[in-house]
């Protein structure tokens, strides 16, 4: 039991570490939802934003918002732990395209 605690804390830190970019609250929520339901969901939610060609040209929080709730209704389908995550959702989206400048 506690070698399967040691292997799992090791997972969630080296996935923690490639998270390395983004703001500590974000990696948090990340983090956790890799732990809770074994999904990098930061890359699903990438390849979706890779689909837009002009993300990176937003810059206001009504460009965001407007991207995270399209992102939203396309995640939720097959990962319904996102409900009530929008604000995460959000804020990841927001970080993402601040920490590729």
């Amino acid at each position: 039991m506690d070698e399967k605690t040691i292997l799992n804390e090791e997972r969630l830190e080296k996935y923690k570490k490639s998270l390395h970019q983004y703001e500590p609250d974000i990696q948090n929520w990340l983090v956790r939802i890799y732990d809770d339901y074994d999904k990098q969901i930061n890359r699903s939610i990438i390849s979706f934003l890779k689909k837009d060609d002009l993300f990176f040209l937003y810059n206001t929080d009504h460009e965001f918002r407007s991207v995270s709730y399209d992102c939203y209704a396309q995640l939720i389908k097959k990962n319904s732990f996102l409900r009530d995550q929008t604000e995460m959702l959000f804020e990841f989206i927001k970080d993402h395209c601040i920490c590729q400048y």
